[in-house]
């Protein structure tokens, strides 16, 4: 009997679907039927169980960005969603919940570049290294980020582990990031330090990345790290090297300082160095315009325009004042200059120290301040090179004065990166360069043979230091090379006289490309505070660590803005 019903109610089942399938389709109005108390309670159960979703992409890289760990975010979360009127028990959350979805996050975040990162435009490789201590061990990180020239946006690539930090091991993580970000089609150029590692001829990153790529790359060394190499050869010179990655005069200095009378300093017209300097007055105006009109990036900056004008007699706005002194490493050696600043010490030491201070405030501190912008560089780096070869003409005794000027000048011979045949180019888009200037330089560009790409220098090349480097202008270091720079941007304008390329389209759109060429590697070192900060803590797992390390750059980048 039983088994007949069920047959019966079968039998119903599949009558009423074939009934309605040759139902014809007819536009007629749907029967509403009055919810019963049973519909209601099913429809109102499925509703509590659909919680609210507040763990977006944006709130998820803020909680990682404050290192916060899944019970703490949760605890964050909870309370926050509690003051802004939600119900906790209707919104979707748990220990479990957020770790999923962090990890969810973590891992689109890699290879998804920035919403304003063009998607054609040409871009540029930076990286800087950091050796880091993991679990107990020693390891090399290198960080790697790409600049689109077309927007200016910077795009951290990724935070990777070493196996050492040799050139090879350096170029195998840009290419292998370039490769995954499907960047490798779009590099014009490699932006970096200029250790031997990155430079060698034959082993260093920026060769093998061109031998990876299969071209020629503009090389755009660090103008703050080819800046630091005068001011510390001469000062090492003067006072001898240091095995220590740290400095010790500033070491003792800074160990010191809270037994010295801050208001007891001297400057430079009680020492009579003044007359050594005969641009003293523009000097301090140049200075406070700089306080006055521009934030500055960072601490020692502001302190080295400070001093200087101290040094030089000024008083800076809102007084004198000097900054408690921190240890300085050797690989940022500006802050060298601002020590020597401060005080004279021992009778060595304080010859070394006055030394640096004539030689910071007459040649360095304002091309240091231009060195963010590389349209400036080539001009900037001739008239170092003429005010460094002028000061050691001048000087014909063999003393601590010429051996300042002297050492600091073969510094910059050995670093002339932006006089080479294709980035001496910039400084026609440089406001400072005159117009005759520009017309011979695109002169020199159509005079001669033509040059194999290949063939191509990377730097400027001065032999020694001679009457002969005072007659050299920028026009000296263009040849028929240079044209390569144009060709790499895939645009030129030079058929046109200098007076008219100001509202020529083409070279407003190449202005705009050289206004985004990273000068100096702030955008690396930034991403190597990251590194340093958040290499031990949140997840063990490498490919989350690279998430992790993705959506705290994309956190800091989002609020700068702001």
């Amino acid at each position: 009997m039983k088994n007949r019903r069920k047959s019966e109610e079968s039998m119903k089942k599949v009558d009423w679907v074939t009934v309605k399938e040759e139902i014809p389709e007819v536009d007629v109005e749907p029967e509403i039927k009055e919810e019963t108390d049973e519909f209601k309670i099913h429809k109102n159960y499925l509703k509590e169980k659909v919680k609210t979703d507040v763990l977006t992409p944006s709130l998820l890289a803020s909680l990682d960005r404050n290192a916060l760990t899944d019970r703490k975010a949760l605890r964050t979360v909870s309370e926050t969603a509690a003051a802004l009127g939600h119900d906790i028990t209707k919104v979707n959350l748990s220990r479990t919940t957020i770790r999923r979805y962090r990890e969810s996050s973590r891992a689109n975040a890699r290879g998804r570049l920035a919403d304003d990162f063009s998607s054609d435009g040409p871009c540029v490789l930076h990286w800087d290294g950091k050796r880091l201590q993991e679990d107990g061990v020693w390891v090399e990180r290198l960080v790697v980020v790409a600049v689109d020239l077309k927007s200016g946006t910077e795009q951290l690539l990724g935070i990777l582990k070493l196996a050492d930090g040799t050139g090879k091991s350096q170029a195998e993580a840009v290419l292998s990031l370039a490769r995954e970000w499907d960047l490798a089609h779009r590099v014009v150029g490699l932006f970096f330090d200029t250790t031997a590692s990155n430079t060698s001829p034959s082993k260093g990153a920026c060769v093998l990345i061109e031998l990876g790529l299969g071209r020629k790359l503009l090389r755009l060394a660090c103008r703050h790290h080819v800046l630091e190499l005068p001011v510390k050869g001469g000062f090492e010179a003067l006072i001898g090297p240091s095995q220590s990655p740290d400095i010790p005069l500033f070491t003792r200095f800074k160990n010191f300082w809270p037994q010295i009378d801050q208001g007891n300093y001297v400057n430079a017209v009680q020492l009579q160095l003044i007359r050594r300097v005969p641009n003293a007055d523009e000097m301090i105006v140049f200075c406070k315009e700089l306080l006055s009109q521009e934030v500055q990036p960072r601490d020692d900056y502001k302190m080295l325009l400070l001093y200087t004008i101290m040094f030089l007699g000024g008083v800076p706005p809102g007084g004198a004042k000097f900054y408690k002194p921190i240890a300085v490493s050797k690989t940022r050696f500006m802050a060298g200059a601002i020590y020597c600043l401060l005080f004279p010490l021992e009778p060595k030491e304080k010859t070394a120290a006055f030394e640096v201070s004539v030689f910071a405030v007459t040649a360095h501190v304002r091309i240091w301040y231009q060195s963010r912008i590389p349209a400036a560089a080539p001009r900037s780096d001739l008239e170092y090179l003429h005010t460094i070869t002028r000061e050691v003409l001048r000087n014909r005794k063999n003393d601590a004065r010429k051996t300042m000027w002297r050492t600091a000048g073969g510094k910059l011979l050995g670093h002339l990166w932006y006089l080479c045949p294709e980035l001496v180019t910039l400084a026609l888009f440089d406001s400072k360069v005159d117009e005759q200037t520009k017309v011979s330089m695109v002169s020199a560009m159509n005079e001669g043979a033509e040059i194999e790409e290949e063939d191509l220098p990377n730097k400027g090349f001065i032999v020694k230091l001679e009457n002969s480097v005072l007659s050299l202008t920028l026009s000296s270091f263009v040849n028929a090379g240079s044209k390569y720079f144009f060709r790499k941007l895939g645009v030129d304008f030079l058929s046109l006289h200098p007076s008219e390329w100001a509202q020529n389209p083409n070279y407003k759109e190449i202005e705009a490309l050289v206004k985004h060429l990273p000068a100096v590697n702030d955008a690396a070192e930034r991403n190597v505070k990251i590194a340093s900060d958040f290499h031990q803590i949140l997840t063990k797992n490498e490919e989350h660590r690279q998430g992790l390390y993705l959506n705290v750059a994309g956190d800091m980048k989002k609020f700068s803005q702001k």
